[in-house]
């Protein structure tokens, strides 16, 4: 019996023995916290150094995929696991830029305080999945009719929420609607 109910993940998976479910698209995008920067740029014409999720991060894997081969001629000077770090770093150095969700950079953007530099010719797209083991199928149903505690699993920096115990699916999902706009 495996211990997670249901899982949240940001790349699809081929897994036979899980159950799929789309439940929101998301939009990777680069940002800088120079305000005098392009608007508009190709990819390799960003001239900043970049700083990115760490190798394995489902951020990363899918922002080096749009971009292929052009990723080996980026100035990647730092990688980090989490969004907040390198927010945190965007904002206090004009001479970088990261690539991460607009959703997690709504804020910094409606405050003037980070930048969006369009790519041209590339508009990065991802959708988020929720995941079930098909033989926990009844016991997963079971548990969200009677919204009962589930262990919920979330692989991704898209949701900026601390654990608690107990946590309620019908409250992970309700979340994730509440940031999906």
């Amino acid at each position: 019996k495996s211990e997670i109910d249901i899982g949240l993940i940001e790349i699809d998976t081929q897994n036979s023995s899980l159950i799929k479910e789309k439940l929101c698209d998301d939009e990777l995008i680069v940002v800088t916290s120079d305000k005098n920067y392009k608007k508009e740029a190709f990819i390799d014409a960003i001239k900043k150094r970049w700083i990115l999720r760490e190798i394995g991060s489902g951020t990363r894997e899918i922002f080096i995929n749009y971009i292929g081969d052009i990723s080996k001629e980026l100035d990647i000077f730092m990688q980090l696991q989490d969004f907040e770090e390198i927010k945190t770093i965007v904002l206090n150095n004009p001479d970088t830029v990261t690539t991460l969700s607009k959703v997690i950079v709504k804020k910094e953007l409606e405050e003037n305080k980070l930048f969006q530099i369009k790519l041209k010719n590339i508009n990065i797209k991802r959708e988020f999945y929720l995941i079930y083991h098909k033989e926990k199928r009844q016991e997963e149903k079971t548990a969200i009719e009677n919204a009962e505690p589930m262990n919920i699993y979330i692989d991704t920096d898209y949701i900026n929420k601390e654990y608690e115990e107990n946590f309620k699916i019908e409250q992970a999902y309700a979340y994730l609607k509440t940031i999906d706009k």
